[in-house]
C-alpha cells in the first residue's frame, strides 16, 4: 500500500539500529534494493518477519523468548519500517553502513490519512472474523442475523422520494414520522447479569447482546478501535419509526485527558495570567475562586491515606512549613529507592505474577491492598507534597483571611514559585471538575444508509441531549463506580460525580465535515430549549492536536515490542508506570522502541516514532456560556434539549434539504 505524502524535511533524522554488522548489512540491502513501488518494499520487509505469523500471534510471550535478542530486534526493525512506510514515512539508506535517514510525513489529503488507519483496522477485522460471521449467520437458532437491524436503503429512499413529492408544508411532518431516534446504552458485558441485571442488555429483535452489536459496527469503520482507561459508555442509536428499529449510528463517551491545552484555554484556567485577567474583567469573583481552591485542597488531602506516613500529624497537615516538605521529599527519595530495589530483585516471572495480581486486585476493588503497594504509596507522598506546598503559599499571603489581597500578592510576586504553586492549586481544582463534569466523545458516527442524510451530525447532536446526560448519570451515580486511581490512594471507595456539563471531541482526519458547522439556534428553531453549538477549540500555538499515537503500528509490531522488552528486561528496565504519559500502550511502545537503537549514533528519538503526523481538530459542546463560572458557582447550567427536539431541528436544517439532491437518494440505495 503506497501512501502519497509531502515530507517535512528531506534531511530527516538519522536512525541507527542496535544490531550486529551482518544484520545491519542485511537491513541496508533490503532498503537499498530496487523496487517498482513502495508496496513491493513493504512486502519484502514483511517477508523477513518469521518469529510471528497468523498461527503464533496469540501465543504467550514466553513461547517467543527462545529467539535471540538480535533476531527479535532485526525482525522488529523490518516490521516497524514496513508500518512506517505504509504510514507515509520515507526511509533511505546512507553511505555509512547501518545508518538510515527517516523523514516523517505531512498529509494534505484526507484519503492518505485514512490509509494509515486501514492497515490496522483490517488486522482487527481478520482477528474477529469468527465474531463477525456469528453475528451475520448466528449458530443459535433463537438469534437473528444482525442484518435484520440494518436498514434497507432502497426502501428508505422510496419513503424519502414520497416525502419530496408532498407539498413543502407537509414534508417536515412526514420526515418526523420516518426518523425517530431511540437511544440504547450498553452496560458492561462483565457485569450484565450481576450489577446491571435489571437493565436491558439484549436486543429484543435479534437476541444479540447490545455490546456485540456495538462492537460489530465499530469494527467496520476506517479507524482501528482502541480501548480507553477510565469511564467509558457505549450508545446505540436506533430508528424506532422503521421496521425492526434499524441502527442509525453508534457512539462512545470516554474519559478525556486531564491535560488538554486547547480545552483549558477555552475554559480559562490554563495559567495564572488568564485567571488574573478574568478577575479584572469581573468574569469571576476572587472570593468565590479562593473558597473553591481552599475547598479542593481540603478535599484532595482527605482523599489520601496518610496515617501510614508517621512524620505527618494534624498540626503538620493543617499548618505545614518548609521543614515538613523537606522531610516528605527525603521520605519520597527513600521510598523510590526501596521500590526500585524491590523491582530489580524480582525475576521476570515474579514481576509478571505481581502485575497479574495487581490487575486482579483492581478488578476486585481491593482498595486496602492497593493502597499498601509501593507504587501507590509513592503517589500519595508526591501528592501530599504538592497539596501542602499549596497550603504554605495560601498561608504566606493570607489568602483565607483576605482573598483579594492574597491573590494580588501572588499575581504581583517576583518569586516564580508563587505563581507555580498557585497554578498547582488550579490544577487540582481543574482535575476535580473535569472528572465530575466532563467527558470525551471517543466514538461517533452513522451506520449506512444514514450517513447520506448526515446521520453523523444527528448522532453528534444527540450526545448533547438530556437523555444522554441522564443515561451517563444513571451509569455512574445510580450504579456506584469508584475511581480506581483515587480509591487506590485512599484505601476505600472514592467516587466522582457524573454531572455532564461539557463534551469534547477530536476529528479523525483534520477538518471534519461531520463536526463542522454543527449549530442550531433557538432563534431559528424556537422549540429548542436552548441553542446548541459544537465550537472548535483554539490555542495560541495551533488549532489541532500534535498527531501522536500508535495507530500506525500493526498488532505484529506491538507483539514484537513486547517480546523484545521481556527478552532484555533484566538488562534494561522499561518502566511503564502511571504518570509518564497519556497512554500506557503508548508508553510501553515508546519504551520498547527505545531498546531498538543506539542514541549515541543517531538523532532520532523514541518520541519521533509515536508521531503519526495526523493532526486533529478539537471541538467542545458546553451546556453553559461560562464553564469556569459554573465550576466556581454551580450556576448558569440552563435546560437541555430533548432528543426529540434535537431530531426535529436536524430534520428541518439538514435532512429536508439533503433529500432534494438526486445523488443523495441514489447513494442511499
Amino acid at each position: 500500500m503506497e501512501i502519497v505524502a509531502h515530507r517535512t524535511s528531506r534531511s530527516g533524522k538519522t536512525f541507527a539500529p542496535d544490531l550486529p554488522p551482518n544484520l545491519l548489512k542485511k537491513l541496508s540491502s533490503l532498503l537499498g534494493s530496487n523496487f517498482r513501488n513502495k508496496g513491493e518494499l513493504v512486502d519484502t520487509l514483511l517477508n523477513e518477519v518469521k518469529i510471528i505469523n497468523e498461527k503464533t500471534i496469540s501465543n504467550k510471550i514466553n513461547s517467543f523468548l527462545k529467539y535471540t535478542k538480535n533476531q527479535i530486534k532485526f525482525e522488529l526493525c523490518c516490521r516497524m519500517f514496513a508500518d512506517l512506510i505504509r504510514s507515509g514515512w520515507d526511509i533511505t539508506i546512507t553511505r555509512k553502513p547501518g545508518l538510515f535517514i527517516m523523514n516523517k510525513p505531512v498529509f494534505l489529503d484526507k484519503n492518505d490519512k485514512k490509509k494509515v488507519y486501514l492497515s490496522k483496522r483490517d488486522e482487527q477485522i481478520l482477528a474477529n472474523q469468527a465474531f463477525i460471521k456469528e453475528l451475520e449467520e448466528p449458530s443459535n437458532k433463537n438469534k437473528k442475523s444482525i442484518f435484520e437491524i440494518i436498514d434497507d436503503g432502497k426502501n428508505l429512499s422510496e419513503c424519502l422520494l414520497k416525502v419530496i413529492k408532498l407539498p413543502k408544508k407537509d414534508q417536515l411532518n412526514e420526515l418526523k414520522k420516518i426518523i425517530k431516534p431511540e437511544i440504547i446504552m450498553c452496560y458492561p458485558k462483565s457485569e450484565e447479569k450481576t450489577k446491571f441485571k435489571d437493565e436491558e442488555y439484549v436486543c429484543p429483535i435479534t437476541k444479540i447482546k447490545y455490546n456485540d452489536i456495538w462492537k460489530y459496527f465499530r469494527l467496520t469503520w476506517s479507524s482501528p478501535y482502541e480501548t480507553t482507561p477510565g469511564r467509558s459508555v457505549q450508545f446505540i442509536f436506533r430508528n424506532a419509526a422503521r421496521k425492526n428499529k434499524p441502527v442509525i449510528g453508534i457512539s462512545m463517551l470516554a474519559s478525556g485527558f486531564l491535560r488538554d491545552g486547547m480545552r483549558d484555554t477555552y475554559i480559562g484556567w490554563n495559567n495564572t495570567d488568564s485567571i488574573r485577567e478574568k478577575i479584572l474583567k469581573k468574569e469571576i469573583d476572587a472570593k468565590v475562586l479562593v473558597k473553591n481552591l481552599l475547598s479542593v485542597i481540603n478535599l484532595k488531602i482527605n482523599q489520601l491515606k496518610l496515617d501510614d506516613i508517621k512524620i505527618l500529624n494534624d498540626k503538620t497537615i493543617n499548618d505545614p512549613d518548609k521543614k515538613i516538605i523537606q522531610n516528605l521529599k527525603y521520605l519520597l527519595e527513600t521510598e523510590e529507592r526501596l521500590n526500585k530495589k524491590l523491582k530489580d530483585k524480582r525475576s521476570r516471572e515474579e514481576a509478571r505474577n505481581y502485575k497479574t495480581l495487581f490487575s486482579k486486585k483492581q478488578e476486585l476493588q481491593d482498595w486496602e491492598w492497593l493502597v499498601s503497594q509501593p507504587d501507590n504509596k509513592i503517589k500519595i507522598i508526591k501528592e501530599i507534597i504538592d497539596l501542602l506546598t499549596c497550603r504554605i503559599l495560601f498561608k504566606k499571603v493570607g489568602l483565607e483571611s483576605n482573598p483579594v489581597k492574597g491573590l494580588a500578592m501572588i499575581f504581583s510576586s517576583k518569586n516564580p514559585l508563587d505563581k507555580q504553586h498557585f497554578s498547582l492549586a488550579l490544577r487540582f481544582f481543574a482535575d476535580v471538575k473535569i472528572n465530575d463534569h466532563g467527558i470525551d466523545i471517543g466514538v461517533c458516527g452513522p451506520v449506512d444508509p444514514y450517513g447520506e442524510i448526515l446521520g453523523g451530525k444527528l448522532i453528534t447532536l444527540l450526545l448533547s441531549s438530556k437523555e444522554i446526560k441522564n443515561f451517563f448519570q444513571r451509569r455512574y451515580e445510580h450504579y456506584k463506580s469508584p475511581s480506581t486511581i483515587n480509591s487506590s490512594k485512599n484505601g476505600s471507595p472514592v467516587y466522582s460525580k457524573a454531572d455532564l456539563v461539557y463534551l469534547t471531541v477530536s476529528s479523525l482526519y483534520g477538518n471534519s465535515s461531520m463536526y463542522n458547522r454543527i449549530k442550531l439556534s433557538k432563534k431559528d428553531f424556537p422549540y429548542l430549549k436552548k441553542s446548541i453549538e459544537l465550537e472548535r477549540l483554539k490555542s495560541d500555538e495551533e488549532n489541532k492536536t500534535k498527531g501522536q499515537g500508535i495507530s500506525q503500528y500493526s498488532k505484529t509490531t506491538t507483539k514484537l515490542i513486547q517480546i523484545l522488552r521481556n527478552k532484555i528486561e533484566k538488562e534494561t528496565k522499561v518502566d511503564g508506570t502511571f504518570g509518564q504519559g497519556a497512554s500506557s500502550k503508548m508508553r510501553k511502545t515508546r519504551g520498547g522502541l527505545n531498546l531498538l537503537f543506539d542514541k549515541t549514533k543517531c538523532t532520532i528519538r523514541e518520541n519521533d516514532f509515536i508521531e503519526h503526523s495526523i493532526t486533529k481538530n478539537r471541538y467542545i459542546f458546553s451546556q453553559t456560556d461560562n464553564l469556569l463560572n459554573f465550576f466556581l458557582t454551580g450556576k448558569d447550567k440552563g435546560q437541555l434539549n430533548s432528543s426529540k427536539e434535537i431530531t426535529y431541528a436536524w430534520i428541518e436544517r439538514w435532512v429536508s434539504k439533503r433529500i432534494c439532491r438526486e445523488e443523495t437518494i441514489k447513494k442511499i440505495v
